[in-house]
C-alpha cells in the first residue's frame, strides 16, 4: 500500500495572498518559463519524445496546478474544501511580467556555442543563452582545449562526407563547411549578426546541390525546405506560416530554383537582412514576428544574382565533368552516412569552433572579412577555418561575384558600348535608344528581355536608378539641359575622371603659387633708373672685389705714419 503524496496547500479564498504564493511556487518549477512574455511549459513527452515548449492557457494552468497543489477554500467556520484554481486567478497567473520566471527564447535541437565560446551540449535549460537545449542525438563531449589530433580527426570526418562533391574550386569546399557552421554560431555572435545567403549552383542536374544545401542541413539542423516555384509575395506568406509551425529549425532552404533564374529584388534582400521576419499568416488575421537568425540557402542550376543580392550572397559552385553526374558511382550514400554519423559530424564541427574560441578573445587570430552587415559572420567563419588549416574561404570572392552578378555584367557591357559608339559626351536618352545595337544591350528586368525600351523608360527606369553607381570602372551621370529641356546623361570612366581631377588639382596649385609670386614681385619697391656708365662702373667694381680686397692709396700713407710713431722695438 503506497502512502499518498502530501501536496502543499494554498487557500485561494484570499486572492492576493494566494496569487503571491502561487507565483513563487510556479516560478520555482523547472519546466515553466517566460517565453517572450507568455507562460510556457516544457513538455518532455511531446513530439515523440523530442520535447516541445507549450504555451499555457487558463485551463492548462488550472490542470497543472491541480496536479501539484491542493487549492482549498476555508469557510468562516474554519473548515476547508478542495477547489479548482479560480478562472480569474488562473488568468492573472498567466501574466509573467515581474513574476520571477526564467526567461526563455526558444528551443534548439543541436548543441550550441555560447557567447563566451564554450559549448552547451547537455539537455535542459541553458541560462547563458536562455534556451532549452534538446539535441535530437547526443554528442560526445567536446574538449575544452582541442589538441592537434582532435582537429585532424574532425577534418578527416568532415572531409569524408563533404569532400566528395564536385566542387569547382577549393574555396567552394571551405564555403560548404562555413555554411554548416552557421547554425552553431547563431548564439555565439552578437544578436544582430546575419548570415549571408548561401547559393549552391551547379552546371547541371544530379551534382548533389540538394544534398548539400537542403537535405544535409535538414538532417543536422532541421531545415525548413520550401519550393521557390511561386511568386515572391506568396513565398513570403509561405515562409511565415512554415516558421510559425517549426520555429526550432536552424535553416531555411529553397530547393531547386528555376534553371538559369536570377535571385534579385527588394523582398529577397529584406529576408536576408532584416532582424525580424513578419507577415500575415494565410487564412488568419495574425501577423507574428519571428527573429531572423536562420541560415538561408538556395540551390539550382546556372543561377545568377542581381542588384544588391550580389553583396549578400556566398556562392558554392559544383561542376561535374560527367555527362550525367547522378550516375557517378560513390563509395557511400551521403544521406545514409550523414544520418548514421550525425553526432560525429556535429562533434567535428564543434571541435573546429572550440579550437578557435578556446583562446582568449583578445589573443585569437582573426582574419577580418568585410561584407557589410555580414562582416561579423564572415570574419568568425574565416577565422575558425584558418585556425583549423582549411584554406580558400572567400579568397576568390571578387572573381566569383563578377561571374555571378548578371546585372553588373549587363551594365558594364552597355556603358562600354555607349562610349565606343557615341563617345563620353552628354547624350539624350533618345539618342541612345535610336541605336539598334544599344537597344539590344539595354539592361532589362527579368521577364521583359524582348520588350523594346523607349527613351523615357531608359531614363527613368534604367539610367536614373544607377546614377553614381560604378560598373566595370564606369558610372552614369545626369544633369538637366536647359537648351533641350530634358535630362541628359553621360558615361564616365572612373580612372580617367580621377586623372583629370588630379591634373585639375595640380593646375589649381600651380595657379596659386604663380599668383603668390606675382603678388610678391608687385610688392617690391622699384629701383631708380640708372645710366649705362653707372651700370658699367658697378660691374667693374664687382669684378675687382672678386679678385681680393681693394685698398685705396692714401690708406697706405696713413698706415706708414702710424708705424713710425711707435718707436724702436723693445723685444
Amino acid at each position: 500500500m503506497t502512502t499518498p503524496v502530501q501536496l502543499p496547500m494554498c487557500d485561494v479564498g484570499e486572492e492576493r495572498s494566494a496569487r503571491a504564493w502561487l507565483r513563487r511556487y510556479l516560478a520555482a518549477q523547472p519546466d515553466l518559463f517566460d517565453l517572450r512574455g507568455e507562460l510556457a511549459r516544457w513538455d518532455a513527452a511531446a513530439e515523440e519524445g523530442r520535447g516541445a515548449l507549450r504555451l499555457m492557457s487558463a485551463d492548462t494552468l488550472t490542470d497543472f496546478v491541480a496536479d501539484r497543489v491542493d487549492t482549498v477554500k476555508v469557510s468562516s467556520s474554519g473548515t476547508s474544501r478542495s477547489v479548482l484554481l479560480p478562472s480569474r486567478l488562473a488568468k492573472a497567473l498567466l501574466r509573467t511580467a515581474g513574476a520571477g520566471f526564467r526567461e526563455c527564447t526558444g528551443v534548439v535541437r543541436w548543441p550550441i556555442v555560447r557567447p563566451d565560446g564554450t559549448i552547451a551540449a547537455n539537455r535542459g535549460y541553458d541560462p547563458a543563452t536562455r534556451l532549452v537545449v534538446a539535441p535530437v542525438e547526443d554528442v560526445k563531449p567536446v574538449p575544452d582545449r582541442p589538441t592537434g589530433d582532435d582537429v585532424s580527426a574532425a577534418l578527416a570526418a568532415l572531409g569524408r562526407l563533404f569532400g566528395a562533391f564536385p566542387y569547382a574550386a577549393p574555396s567552394d569546399y571551405a564555403a560548404t563547411l562555413g555554411m554548416y557552421l552557421g547554425p552553431l554560431l547563431r548564439h555565439f555572435l552578437p544578436a544582430k549578426t546575419r548570415s549571408p545567403l548561401h547559393l549552391v549552383t551547379a552546371t547541371g542536374p544530379g551534382s548533389g546541390k540538394s544534398y548539400l544545401s537542403a537535405e544535409g542541413l535538414e538532417v543536422l539542423y532541421g531545415a525548413r525546405r520550401l519550393s521557390a516555384d511561386q511568386s515572391t509575395r506568396e513565398l513570403g506568406k509561405t515562409i511565415i506560416a512554415a516558421l510559425e509551425k517549426k520555429a526550432d529549425t536552424g535553416v531555411i532552404a529553397f530547393d531547386n530554383f528555376a534553371t538559369g533564374g536570377r535571385i534579385t529584388g527588394a523582398q529577397w534582400a529584406r529576408w536576408i537582412t532584416e532582424p525580424v521576419i513578419s507577415g500575415r499568416v494565410i487564412g488568419t488575421g495574425r501577423t507574428p514576428e519571428i527573429p531572423n537568425d536562420y541560415v538561408w540557402t538556395v540551390n539550382g542550376n546556372q543561377i545568377r544574382v542581381g542588384e544588391d543580392m550580389a553583396r549578400r550572397t556566398v556562392v558554392i559552385s559544383l561542376a561535374s565533368d560527367a555527362d550525367d553526374p547522378s550516375q557517378v558511382a560513390h563509395s557511400f550514400d551521403f544521406l545514409e552516412e550523414l544520418n548514421g554519423r550525425r553526432g560525429e559530424v556535429l562533434w567535428s564541427l564543434l571541435v573546429l569552433v572550440r579550437n578557435w574560441t578556446a583562446a582568449p578573445a583578445e589573443s585569437r587570430t582573426v582574419r577580418a572579412v568585410q561584407l557589410g552587415q555580414f562582416s561579423a559572420w564572415m570574419t568568425a567563419v574565416a577565422s575558425i577555418l584558418d585556425a583549423a588549416g582549411v584554406e580558400g574561404f572567400n579568397e576568390d570572392r571578387a572573381e566569383r561575384m563578377a561571374q555571378m552578378d548578371e546585372q553588373a555584367a549587363d551594365y558594364s557591357r552597355f556603358y562600354a558600348t555607349v562610349r565606343d559608339l557615341l563617345g563620353g559626351g552628354w547624350l539624350r536618352a533618345a539618342q541612345i535608344t535610336r541605336v539598334p545595337v544599344l537597344q539590344d544591350l539595354i539592361p532589362r528586368v527579368e521577364g521583359s528581355e524582348d520588350a523594346r525600351i523607349g527613351h523615357r523608360a531608359l531614363g527613368r527606369r534604367v539610367l536614373r536608378p544607377q546614377v553614381g553607381r560604378v560598373y566595370g570602372g564606369m558610372k552614369i551621370e545626369e544633369r538637366w539641359d536647359n537648351h533641350s529641356k530634358s535630362w541628359v546623361y553621360r558615361v564616365v570612366l572612373i580612372a580617367a575622371r580621377r586623372i583629370a581631377n588630379a591634373a585639375r588639382r595640380v593646375a589649381d596649385r600651380v595657379g596659386v603659387v604663380t599668383a603668390a609670386v606675382r603678388m610678391r614681385a608687385a610688392a617690391r619697391p622699384e629701383r631708380p633708373a640708372r645710366t649705362w656708365p653707372q651700370v658699367r662702373g658697378d660691374a667693374e667694381r664687382r669684378r675687382q672685389a672678386a679678385r681680393g680686397v681693394r685698398v685705396e692709396g692714401d690708406q697706405f700713407a696713413r698706415a706708414a705714419a702710424a708705424l713710425d710713431g711707435l718707436g724702436p722695438s723693445t723685444a
